[in-house]
């Protein structure tokens, strides 16, 4: 028997939002946009654990067309998708959601680096958003344990 409570059955919980990028607490920040895109299901794309089905081709984000990959070079309509998927095509559906899924990542991100001149130099260039989260951690979470480590002696 399941017990639902009649002031539940249309609770709408806040959203969590985005917030500007901090390279001071970037940590915190980090997990902060964790929470963020796994809310929206796109946690799996920036960690690439959901993969782009058309292969390791360039997202829409970079090039403004959705190519399909090398496996598709024998369809009637070439590698690009054309407008939007046929519905009857299950490969493309896959290919065009997960690039609007990426595309939705990859600029939330991309505006939270907005206010950060050498994050986002550093990030435009990057393939797709797991490139660029990788060269924020690479960047940031080593800098931010350094200054704890200067921190911790101070202390001591």
């Amino acid at each position: 028997m399941s017990y639902e409570h009649p002031q539940y059955l249309n609770l709408k919980l806040p959203v969590i939002p985005l917030k500007s990028f901090d390279p001071d607490d970037f940590p915190a920040w980090a997990h902060k946009a964790q929470r963020f895109f796994s809310q929206y299901g796109l946690w799996d794309i920036i960690i690439k654990k959901r993969k782009n089905p058309a292969d390791d081709v360039e997202p829409s984000t970079k090039s403004s067309v959705i190519d399909l990959g090398p496996s598709s070079e024998s369809r009637p309509g070439g590698r690009i998708l054309i407008g939007k998927p046929d519905p009857n095509e299950p490969y493309e559906v896959d290919v065009y959601e997960w690039n609007q899924q990426h595309s939705l990542a990859y600029n939330y991100l991309m505006n939270a680096l907005e206010n950060y001149t050498a994050a986002y130099a550093r990030c435009y260039t990057a393939k797709d958003i797991a490139e660029v989260w990788e060269r924020l951690q690479a960047q940031y979470s080593g800098q931010n344990y350094a200054r704890l480590i200067l921190l911790e002696h101070k202390l001591s």
